[in-house]
């Protein structure tokens, strides 16, 4: 049983992991929960453990969810992914308010591109979705090597928004998708790297 404790860096600790975990999309909390009948009367408590001297583990509760909590919370999934491509979109919206400045239109792409790691939090929610997840960041790193341009950024505009309001990712959709980005600069060869935005 975890004992409470008053460590002041344990407590700060503890709020930090709290946030991150209200932002764990809903998709991710289910593979917390697993494959149990979330109907039933099973509780799903969420730990933390904290290395400490010694190697001794310090561990603390952070949430206790019913199955329901977690079916609920799984419905929001697809909103949630639907809110983060309208977000984003709306970002290389700004970013193209500059495309009449070249040197503004770079540092303002450049302070844009990281963003894209938010997409990050949903990867394994959708095949089709990892499909277009990771051609956001190919399209990422080959303008990290040479000048974004506008042509680039407002297709990727416009996939964002179209992909803000689909239900359904079709493999045709995607690679239709992904045909365009390569229109417009996607380098298929590329090495990817990922980066996460944000710990799950």
């Amino acid at each position: 049983m975890a004992t409470t404790t008053t460590n002041p860096t344990l407590d700060y600790d503890r709020a930090r992991v709290e946030r991150q975990l209200e932002d764990t999309p809903a998709f991710a909390r289910r593979m917390l929960a697993g494959p149990s009948d979330l109907n039933g009367p099973d509780i799903f408590s969420i730990y933390a453990t904290r290395k400490i001297d010694g190697g001794r583990d310090e561990v603390f509760p952070l949430r206790q969810l019913s199955g329901n909590e977690v079916a609920t919370q799984l419905a929001l999934a697809p909103a949630e992914l639907s809110r983060c491509f309208a977000k984003l979109a709306a970002q290389v919206g700004r970013v193209l308010r500059h495309q009449n400045d070249a040197i503004s239109l770079e540092h303002e792409a450049i302070l844009f591109w990281p963003s894209l790691a938010d997409l990050h939090d949903f990867l394994g929610v959708n095949l089709r979705v990892d499909e277009l997840i990771v051609a956001f960041d190919l399209l990422r790193s080959a303008f990290q090597t040479r000048p974004v341009t506008v042509l680039a950024l407002s297709t990727l505009e416009n996939i964002l928004q179209a992909a803000s309001v689909t239900q359904h990712f079709t493999t045709e959709m995607v690679d239709g998708w992904v045909d365009r980005l390569a229109e417009a600069g996607l380098d298929l060869q590329l090495p990817l790297t990922h980066e996460r935005g944000h710990a799950a």
